[in-house]
């Protein structure tokens, strides 16, 4: 009981239907696309602060380190004596040549660590953003 405004649509639908060839995709359509996403995602990931900014202050800390330790010619008065602040009134701390070697080696054994385990989840953040 479809009304005939209905039933000429419906006919005039299949006539146009019938003339349309279906459409599929090329032969080529996934690897176009599975390009395009791999392009998206290949963004390379920039540190804020630069490996040459760290490996300047890292240098400079060890070239001050090392010029401390070979000059070690006492202080007189501290600039905190002008405040009326003397440090070494209240505290005095001798450390012997083992100490200071430790924590020497200590701290350099730590940031040699940090070196390496930089350098393993960098690699392993760039083979997650390759799957």
């Amino acid at each position: 009981m479809k009304s005939n405004s209905e039933e000429n649509l419906e006919k005039l639908v299949s006539k146009i239907m019938k003339d349309v060839e279906i459409e599929g995709p090329s032969l080529s359509f996934t690897s176009i696309v599975m390009s395009r996403v791999r392009a998206a995602q290949s963004m390379h990931y920039k540190p804020l602060i630069p490996n040459s900014v760290f490996t300047i202050l890292f240098g400079s800390f060890g070239a001050l380190t090392l010029y401390l330790s070979i000059n070690n010619t006492p202080q007189k008065e501290s600039w905190l004596g002008s405040l009326g602040f003397n440090v070494a009134q209240y505290m005095s701390f001798n450390f012997s040549s083992i100490t200071m070697y430790s924590v020497l080696i200590a701290t350099l054994m730590v940031f040699t660590q940090i070196f390496f385990l930089k350098k393993y989840f960098d690699k392993q953040s760039e083979k997650q953003m390759l799957e």
